[in-house]
């Protein structure tokens, strides 16, 4: 399993520390609409000073923003190329490959963000259990990914189609191991020791360009806002309650 986990990190480096592996963010409306809502949600729950973690920082492009916000804003990732760029935008970075654990102490952070990250990690226990670890007692966590059944999946589905986060010859949702629901995932956060307050979504996506899967023709705000589980993103905010 190890090796396993050492070959699908090594795979997702080698994506992720292309010069433009993030370039789609900017043509993807709904990417967009998470990094506001993201931002937003961390903006309202800011102290001074708090020590903040974003799993799987990439080069700070996010991270950047909490730094702007007064947090101690620590990044990690397993791509030193990008921590490099990382480091410049004021962040803390330490080379980390998740799968391992999260070589910090017990109790140190305030808030954690993990964004679009825990579908790429074959272990799922490991990073949970390490959130839990590192999180002190009433800390969040803010924690966001493709949402396996929103609206044009379970349509896929009745027509005996692949969703789109298991297509295998897709250029970068391949590199999508775990796929969770809301439901999923609420209950995997209740059982590693946390509380959910707020499970939300994006946009409900009705039509994408076929000529270019990134951009969204036709949705809508708000039904995702009135039904999170057909949306295209999960974000969901949770507050950790006992440790495990």
């Amino acid at each position: 399993m190890m090796n396993l986990n050492r070959s699908l990190s090594h795979i997702n480096n080698q994506w992720f520390s292309k010069p433009d592996a993030f370039a789609f963010i900017k043509k993807d409306l709904e990417n967009q609409i998470r990094i506001k809502k993201i931002l937003n949600l961390f903006n309202q729950l800011k102290k001074s000073e708090s020590k903040l973690l974003d799993i799987g920082c990439a080069n700070g492009f996010i991270t950047k923003e909490f730094v702007k916000m007064k947090y101690q804003a620590y990044g990690i990732d397993i791509s030193s190329k990008l921590l490099k760029q990382a480091k410049k935008k004021e962040v803390k970075v330490k080379q980390i490959d998740i799968n391992n654990g999260l070589s910090f102490s017990n109790n140190f952070f305030d808030f954690i963000f993990a964004g679009e990250i825990i579908e790429h990690i074959q272990n799922t226990e490991i990073i949970f259990k390490e959130i839990n670890r590192v999180l002190k007692k009433n800390g969040q966590i803010i924690i966001t990914t493709p949402n396996l059944a929103h609206l044009p999946d379970r349509i896929k589905l009745l027509k005996g189609q692949a969703p789109t986060q298991i297509q295998p010859l897709h250029k970068y949702l391949k590199l999508h191991i775990r796929q969770f629901t809301h439901s999923s995932l609420n209950q995997i956060l209740r059982s590693y020791g946390f509380k959910i307050i707020k499970s939300q979504s994006t946009i409900v996506v009705f039509k994408r360009n076929l000529k270019d899967l990134d951009k969204v023709t036709k949705y809508s705000k708000i039904l995702a806002n009135l039904f999170p589980s057909f949306g295209a993103s999960i974000i969901i905010q949770a507050q950790k309650k006992s440790s495990i």
